[in-house]
């Protein structure tokens, strides 16, 4: 499932109210939810060692060189 289809299958499940405290809850499939929170973990700055995400690497797309997780941007900098 591709994250739009998870996000317009969130916005089209339908609303139910909560027996306990009143907040509308939204009864999504799981796998929808897990689509949605693998892109937005993308959007967080990825586990450099060097520059702690600060070059803008994408999470989850690390390297390790050496024993260090590092970005692409600091992987190619240190190979040289």
């Amino acid at each position: 499932m591709n994250p739009i289809e998870a996000i317009k299958l969130l916005k089209d499940s339908r609303e139910h109210r909560s027996a306990i405290n009143g907040e509308k809850v939204v009864i999504v499939p799981l796998r929808a939810l897990e689509t949605i929170l693998l892109e937005i973990e993308t959007l967080y700055p990825d586990n450099c060692s060097i520059c702690k995400g600060q070059k803008g690497g994408v999470k989850g797309n690390e390297n390790i060189i050496d024993g260090k997780i590092m970005c692409d941007y600091c992987s190619v900098k240190e190979s040289e």
